[in-house]
Parts: C-alpha cells; sequence; structure tokens
C-alpha cells in the first residue's frame, strides 16, 4: 500500500497568426492578426495498491497522467484596436489523459468475476471542460459560452454540454441561465468526477443481468439551471438559484431539483 508520485510541468506562451483557418475566418482575406494563445501541460505518475471493492485482491496500479490547459483568447481582428470596447472572443480547453500501466486485462473483462472492476478504464481520456466564450455582448452587459462547461452555483456543482448566458444588471445583480446534457461517466471524452460515491457508469451490453448491479447504463440527462446573484459588493454576497433535469423517455427517472 505504498507508492511513490512525480511531476514534470511544461509551459509555453506564444502569438499565432490567423493563417490558420479556424481563427483566420474571423479577419477576412485582408486582416493580418495574431491571437494570444497559452499552453500548458503537466505529466505526473503514480505507483500504489488497492484493495478490489468485490474480493481481497490487491490491484496493481501504475498511472501516467497528462493535462493539457489551452487558452485562446484575442481571436476577433478589432480586438486589437486601441480603445476597442466591443464584443471579446476566446475559447478555453481542458483535457485529462489518464493511462494506467499496471492493470490486468482481466480487470476489463466481465466474465471474469475475480478480477474484473466495473468501470475501470485503464486509458481514459476526459475533456474536463471545453467552451467558446463571447463577452461584453449588447452594450457590455451579456456574456455567452458554450461547449462542455462547468457550473458552481447555490445547488450544487456539475458539467453539462450546452449553453450558458450571464446578464449584468446595473443594481448589483446578475442573472444567468444555462442548460445542455449533464456530462456522466460512461460517455465518451465523460468522468465520474461529478458523480456519486459508488456510482459506476457502463454500458450492461456485456453484463449478466443478475451482475454487478451496482453498475449502471449512462443516461442522458438534460439539465436547466438558472438563478440570480447579487455582485459588486465586497461585504455581501448573495445567490437564488434553481436546478431542474429530466431522463427523456424515463417516467421513473424524471427530474431532480
Amino acid at each position: 500500500m505504498g507508492g511513490a508520485s512525480g511531476w514534470v510541468g511544461v509551459k509555453g506562451r506564444w502569438a499565432v497568426a490567423t493563417a490558420i483557418a479556424a481563427l483566420a475566418a474571423f479577419g477576412g482575406p485582408e486582416a493580418s492578426h495574431a491571437a494570444d494563445v497559452t499552453l500548458e501541460s503537466t505529466t505526473s505518475s503514480q505507483t500504489y495498491q488497492v484493495r478490489s471493492a468485490s474480493t481481497d485482491l490487491f490491484l496493481k496500479r501504475r498511472r501516467l497522467t497528462e493535462r493539457l490547459h489551452l487558452r485562446v483568447t484575442r481571436i476577433l481582428p478589432s480586438e486589437e484596436e486601441a480603445g476597442y470596447r466591443g464584443p471579446r472572443m476566446s475559447f478555453t480547453l481542458l483535457m485529462r489523459v489518464d493511462a494506467d500501466f499496471g492493470a490486468r486485462d482481466l480487470e476489463t473483462d466481465p466474465s471474469s468475476e475475480m478480477w474484473f472492476v466495473p468501470g475501470f478504464d485503464p486509458y481514459a481520456v476526459d475533456l474536463m471542460t471545453g467552451y467558446f466564450s463571447i463577452e461584453d455582448l449588447l452594450w457590455r452587459t451579456t456574456d455567452l459560452r458554450f461547449g462542455r462547461l462547468i457550473h458552481l452555483d447555490a445547488t450544487g456543482f456539475g458539467a453539462m454540454d450546452g449553453l450558458s448566458i450571464r446578464v449584468r444588471l446595473p443594481w448589483y445583480v446578475d442573472l444567468w441561465a444555462a442548460s445542455g446534457v449533464e456530462v456522466v461517466a460512461g460517455n465518451p471524452l465523460s468522468s465520474g468526477a461529478f458523480e456519486v460515491d459508488g456510482v459506476f457508469r457502463q454500458s450492461r451490453d456485456d453484463l449478466a443481468p443478475e451482475s454487478h448491479p451496482e453498475a449502471e447504463d449512462p443516461p442522458t440527462r438534460v439539465v436547466v439551471r438558472g438563478g440570480a446573484s447579487l455582485t459588486g459588493i465586497d461585504w455581501l454576497r448573495a445567490e437564488v438559484a434553481y436546478r431542474h433535469g429530466i431522463v427523456p423517455g424515463d417516467s421513473s427517472r424524471t427530474s431532480f431539483q
């Protein structure tokens, strides 16, 4: 039950010309400008053993984790102009690759009752967040984000693939709303970071009906969140939030609030 760990980090920052098609589309053929790109990469390793949840076996873990953080700002060509006060566009990406070279093949084989670990993925790729942001729309009062979003409010925290909007009112109040498909383990590029402990998501197609009842098929849940928060007052913080979710086609799991 011991282990060792270490990490290596690399950071870089440079300007990238908009000859890249994704960025050049905003500028037109005659435009020439540079977006700001920040790239951070961290590699870490871990070696340890963990007791199996279903047997007395000790499972070996030899993990290599790579985290990649990419942020692109000043995408719009007009953002370079002096005194510019219009909308601002940016892109943020945070990914994690978690490879386990100590795992046995039997740990992902449902026919092995002794070694099988429900929900275990030895080569997991997690898109933690990745979204476009457009800020200061409508007289610098409105912000939009779309993509994989992480939300934290009075109802809790979670992640979704969808759209969020925030409107800044002139009376120290922000109104916000978001909607999308909730991120749950068992789906591509998703992890169980926001799952309740003890819940394992994976397809049950290869599992016998009576085996591993703790393993659940990943559901499709549509989430709607909204609320109002007090801003601009250093000594006071207040928020009212609402969350509603629905599993389409399943009346027994219709909503949570």
